[in-house]
């Protein structure tokens, strides 16, 4: 069999390797194996998001704007991201499940908070009726139809 000679350029110095036809395919991809190797990868480093820290900050409501100043990336690369967008939901859903909670828990101590929630979550209301200019009626009145009156 005949030996085949290649040159071949690597880090611009040519190498010149000795082929035996037999052995053919295994030099051939040992050297394209070296040439791979020598290459540099090129391009801007891929951003690496640091979701704990996505959802604690998403816990207490921050945007996603902020999120992205605060984790030194653009609001695209958080974007780009489909993990983002769950951790993100994941932890604005328990931060208002614990905004309910402690506002429920003030509601106990605190009139004007169970008014408050009366009104956001009970579709309760407040009526003002004008009798005399000297009194006002106010009357809260629940969906469920019963009504009081306060002066």
């Amino acid at each position: 069999m005949a030996n085949i000679i290649k040159t071949m350029k690597v880090k611009n110095k040519p190498k010149t390797t000795t082929i035996n036809s037999t052995d053919n395919k295994k030099n051939i991809s040992s050297t394209v194996n070296n040439i791979n190797e020598t290459k540099k990868k090129v391009g801007r480093p891929k951003f690496i998001i640091d979701f704990k820290m996505v959802e604690k900050l998403a816990n207490i409501m921050c945007t996603r704007e902020e999120i992205a100043t605060i984790l030194g990336c653009s609001i695209d690369t958080l974007k780009r991201s489909e993990e983002f967008s769950t951790v993100y939901k994941k932890g604005l859903e328990n931060g208002k499940m614990s905004l309910r909670r402690i506002q429920f828990n003030l509601a106990k101590t605190n009139a004007s908070m169970a008014i408050w929630l009366g009104k956001q979550y009970l579709g309760q209301r407040d009526n003002v009726e004008n009798i005399d200019e000297e009194k006002t009626k106010v009357m809260i009145i629940n969906d469920v139809g019963d009504e009081e009156e306060e002066s």
